[in-house]
């Protein structure tokens, strides 16, 4: 969970959360 939190971070710094950005997200999170 810490490295999800972590992804979020550096996806957040790197500008708004796009959609891809968003099923990399949910696909790390399962």
């Amino acid at each position: 969970l810490d490295a999800y939190g972590n992804m979020v971070s550096v996806l957040r710094a790197q500008g708004p959360l796009t959609d891809d950005k968003r099923k990399l997200l949910t696909e790390l999170a399962k």
